[in-house]
């Protein structure tokens, strides 16, 4: 996770589209952690970038992860109702 913390802080404005895709590679392997708090705060940075890409992989991606989090939890919650701000998909 460390190697992918460090490449996103190289990345510049010009690829927000690999942005949102590596800050969900994050989000995932913070997951996989059991660090459910810090893995959504990291997927709401990349809904936030996400209505600057037209890229239907990143909504796909960001709902995928939706798809993971433990039902019945607040931070769930919060996190699905910020996938209603994403375009709908094709």
């Amino acid at each position: 996770m460390l190697l992918l913390e460090e490449g996103m802080a190289e990345r510049s404005s010009d690829y927000t589209r690999d942005t949102v895709l590596g800050l969900t590679a994050i989000a995932d392997a913070q997951l996989d952690q059991r660090d459910l708090d810090g893995a959504v705060s990291i997927t709401r940075r990349a809904v936030e970038l996400v209505t600057a890409v037209d890229s239907s992989q990143v909504g796909d991606q960001l709902r995928a992860f939706g798809q993971r989090l433990p039902a019945g939890e607040p931070a769930t919650a919060e996190f699905c109702g910020c996938l209603d701000t994403l375009p709908s998909p094709a």
